[in-house]
């Protein structure tokens, strides 16, 4: 299924009236929102923090792998 066939099912089934459709997806929207907003402070400092290791990363980079590699590549 790709994203054309569920947005075909579900606007046939938003035509039938159909709100338990409405409901599931206000629902799970709603339940991801908070799970995202509850971590979202993590998420952000974890992210800031990559900054950090980035000394040590240049002194030992990892192995460059992959055709042609410029050296440039630090995780």
């Amino acid at each position: 299924m790709n994203i054309d066939d569920y947005n075909n099912i579900r606007h046939s089934l938003l035509e039938n009236n159909c709100e338990e459709l409405l409901i599931l997806e206000q629902t799970t929207s709603k339940v991801l929102i908070n799970a995202l907003l509850t971590i979202s402070s993590k998420i952000k400092e974890d992210f800031n923090s990559a900054t950090k290791l980035r000394p040590f990363w240049e002194e030992y980079a990892p192995v460059q792998r992959g055709h042609k590699p410029r050296g440039e590549a630090f995780p």
